[in-house]
């Protein structure tokens, strides 16, 4: 039993290690058109033309700030 749960924390750390944000934007990749210039990212879907405006690095005093959607996102285009 602990070395099940060894393994299980072991997998859990290393999955932390992987940015959440490069994930997304293999998902994203393939399904929208992106363009950023560092503060600002802009998506839109291949498919239907919906967009997403987010943060990319905001204000460099405030870490919090960053990833942030600048609209109403719901997951979808």
């Amino acid at each position: 039993m602990r070395r099940i749960i060894a393994c299980l924390l072991s997998v859990i750390m290393f999955l932390q290690l992987i940015p959440v944000q490069s994930i997304m934007a293999l998902v994203t990749e393939h399904e929208a058109y992106s363009i950023d210039n560092g503060y600002i990212r802009v998506q839109v879907s291949k498919e239907n033309g919906g967009f997403i405006v987010n943060t990319v690095n905001g204000d460099s005093l405030k870490k919090s700030d960053n990833n942030k959607d600048l609209l109403f996102h719901t997951g979808q285009y």
